[in-house]
């Protein structure tokens, strides 16, 4: 750090330390392509997102396009090597006119702090950026599937991750970046969307699963973008709950905005979705219409009940409400998920609990606890090899019998089979497309938006990706389809020994 001359200086330095959007906002010009070197002042957003990399030790960020957070990266990795000892940054752009253009974008900011918030350089050559008093390092290269190899980064800024460099394969890439960051290096994904199976795209989609903080920054999120104080007032009040803009907010923006009008309204339709709605296109045959599965997205509440790591409660059970339960088996065991979902009969979700490292035993016990809760839900528990197991421990060891029969053959359970799967998907498209089910689940809507037909015309997702909790609403969608109705009493299956 530089020389602290006054009193004054010394409390600024301490300002700037411990109050990293202060430092932004007072210290950091930068160079932009239109007005030339100008003062940095944070929008929310962008000041929300600093805060969340001071926290969050993984970061995963959905961006539209041009909203300033690749610069907000740098700054905080600027005054990460500014203020903390022994750091070793490494910035992974898509070819190196990139990496260079975000190396020198941190030299323009170094360059107009002033001197009191400056230490001696050592090298300070095309990639790479020394701070000698504080032995930290900023290291910008081209990516490469051997980028962190030769490294111990502390943290690492991986920018338009879902654009890889022609012949790079990004799983190579993470897979040598992972282990050099080691179990405490901190680690920021950012890009717009570009399609879906990339690495990107499955980091966004199993975010949680991954322990990734996940950001997603909506175009509207500029103020000068929508036109209207109070609308943007609005839109605030919905992102500051981490909530994106309603499908109806975003047509009253299109309607004001002086920018919309000039940039983007007579923008091809798949191009303006990708790049500024941050919709992930699918090149394939999706199974339901996008547009209906995004628009779930409205009814995906801001705060809700965590019950375990894994089990997410969107409504406490209410007095007199029949609720129906669906249960789509595994075997627990670090392969697919168990996937569980309670919903009202007109379709509104209000729990769900999913995860593959809980053994069915178990995961079948919570689940009986879970539908004695919600008033004897009516229990549809898929009837394919494992499920088999579970109807028998739901019913011989918990006593538990308000089930779905077949009407076909009276046996407790759903059959999915080559048959009834296309019939069951067909069925729940029509009901997203009418829409008659309100889904809370932000990885249920995730799974509908990838679920598509293979080259075989096969509805399953695609290789690497869940569709568990799919099934679950598909099964959750033949209940409410045949009309069942609940079954207070059952005769108990023959007397046989019991499975311990």
């Amino acid at each position: 750090m530089g020389q602290i001359r006054t009193e004054e200086e010394l409390n600024e330095l301490e300002k700037c330390a411990n109050d990293i959007v202060y430092f932004a906002n007072t210290y950091i010009w930068f160079n932009d392509k239109k007005r030339g070197i100008v003062q940095f002042e944070a929008y929310p957003f962008q000041a929300d997102f600093l805060l969340d990399l001071c926290e969050h030790q993984k970061n995963i960020v959905l961006k539209s396009r041009q909203m300033g957070l690749s610069w907000t990266a740098l700054i905080w990795a600027l005054h990460r090597c500014l203020f903390f000892f022994d750091q070793k940054g490494l910035i992974l752009s898509m070819d190196k006119s990139a990496a260079d253009d975000a190396l020198n974008r941190i030299k323009v900011m170094y360059d107009y702090l002033p001197d009191f918030l400056k230490g001696d350089l050592g090298d300070n050559s095309k990639s790479i950026i020394e701070f000698k008093d504080m032995n930290s390092m900023i290291k910008s290269v081209a990516m490469t599937e051997s980028a962190g190899r030769s490294d111990t980064p502390t943290f690492a800024i991986w920018d338009e991750m879902a654009f890889p460099r022609k012949g790079v394969d990004p799983y190579k890439v993470w897979d040598s970046l992972k282990p050099a960051l080691g179990e405490t290096g901190k680690f920021i994904g950012i890009s717009t969307p570009n399609g879906f199976g990339n690495l990107f795209h499955r980091f966004w989609t199993q975010g949680e699963e991954r322990g990734f903080r996940k950001t997603q920054i909506h175009w509207t999120s500029r103020p000068d973008r929508v036109g209207s104080i109070e609308l943007f007032n609005e839109l605030e009040e919905r992102r500051k709950r981490r909530l994106q803009p309603t499908t109806e907010q975003v047509e009253r923006v299109k309607a004001v905005s002086h920018w919309y009008e000039m940039e983007c309204k007579d923008m091809d339709d798949d191009k303006f979705s990708q790049e500024y709605e941050m919709n992930f296109l699918n090149s394939g045959r999706p199974a339901f219409s996008i547009s209906k599965v995004l628009k779930q997205f409205d009814n995906v509440l801001d705060k809700f009940n965590k019950l375990n790591d894994h089990i997410e409660q969107y409504k406490k059970p209410e007095a007199g409400v029949e609720y129906i339960a669906a249960f789509d088996t595994s075997e627990g065991t670090g392969g697919d998920n168990n996937a569980f979902g309670i919903f009202t009969r007109d379709g509104e979700q209000v729990l769900e609990y999913a995860c593959n490292n809980v053994p069915l035993r178990n995961f079948t016990d919570e689940v009986v606890g879970l539908c004695r809760l919600y008033n004897d839900a009516l229990l549809v528990v898929e009837r394919n090899n494992t499920g088999i197991g579970a109807i028998e421990r739901i019913q011989e060891t918990h006593n538990y019998f308000n089930l779905y029969y077949s009407p076909r053959d009276g046996k407790a359970g759903w059959h999915t089979g080559p048959v009834s799967r296309p019939i069951m998907i067909s069925d729940l498209r029509e009901l997203i497309n009418k829409e008659e089910l309100i889904i809370r689940s932000t990885s249920l809507i995730e799974e509908l938006r990838v679920f598509s037909y293979d080259e075989k015309d096969t509805p399953k997702a695609p290789t690497g990706y869940k569709d568990d909790r799919v099934l679950m609403l598909a099964i959750f969608g033949q209940a409410i389809k045949g009309g069942v109705e609940p079954v207070a009493i059952r005769v108990s299956p023959s007397k046989r020994k019991r499975r311990r």
